[in-house]
């Protein structure tokens, strides 16, 4: 069977027009708030050091362990609200009949514990994944394809726990693999165009606000609406994998 992602958008759209009264706080709240004060409070990690050698890579690791105890507690509560947001989203569309958005964060909620060991179990493959590529950066086009393959054949994780009552953890990693068996190419292209998307905005925004520092005028009003603009798109692309979860759920859930 061939998904049409087309489709799938367009289903998703119609369903964010018909209940965008209750998207709307529901996701503002818990997707763009937490982006939106991260990219406002937290500076950037430590830059890699260019060099191999013991002194500079002894450094990062320091200033890195100084940024984490400064910024990790924030970046991880901003990471976990973003989670529970995305997982009521699904619970709005997944299962039988709709619950209210109250019922649907109650639903995440009781389900957030097990969704975040999910991304663990997902994650942990990525992560070597990613130590392979660090130690050697001519592997890195290999490598990130891998990765954005993983998370496109594991999106449906959120849609397992809500859909399929008692699923566990590596269970539901199991169910989101076979669901999107066949679909693996397409459902990577999305995710890996929607996550280049927030990285672009990011990075745009991050560049404009330190060209505003270097000319002095970095005022404090234009670099949250800067700000409040890149966490706009990182609220559409986490919005957009949300509600098409569930229509994908529909789809593929056998």
């Amino acid at each position: 069977m061939r998904l049409d992602l087309a489709a799938v958008a367009r289903e998703a759209a119609a369903r964010w027009r018909q209940d965008r009264m209750i998207l709307s706080p529901l996701s503002g709240l818990l997707l763009f708030v937490p982006q939106w004060a991260t990219l406002m409070l937290v500076p950037d990690p430590p830059a890699m050091p260019g060099t191999a050698a013991p002194v500079a890579v002894q450094a990062w690791a320091e200033a890195v362990q100084v940024w984490a105890g400064r910024y990790g507690t924030l970046c991880v509560a901003a990471f976990v609200v973003a989670q529970l947001g995305q997982l009521a989203i699904v619970a709005l569309y997944v299962g039988g009949e709709r619950p209210t958005a109250g019922a649907a964060l109650l639903q995440a909620a009781r389900l957030l514990l097990r969704f975040l060991l999910a991304g663990i179990v997902v994650a942990m493959p990525s992560l070597a994944l990613g130590l392979v590529a660090a130690s050697a950066p001519m592997l890195l086009a290999l490598v990130v394809p891998a990765v954005v393959y993983v998370l496109g054949r594991t999106m449906l994780l959120g849609a397992a726990l809500l859909g399929r009552p008692g699923t566990g953890a590596v269970r539901a990693v199991v169910l989101s693999w076979r669901w999107t068996r066949g679909h693996g190419i397409v459902l990577s292209l999305l995710v890996g165009g929607l996550l280049v998307t927030m990285s672009v905005a990011i990075q745009l925004v991050e560049a404009t606000i330190e060209a505003l520092r270097h000319a002095g005028i970095a005022n404090p009003t234009v670099l949250a609406a800067l700000d409040a603009g890149a966490a706009g798109v990182a609220w559409a692309a986490m919005l957009a994998l949300a509600m098409m979860q569930g229509v994908l759920y529909r789809r593929l859930a056998r």
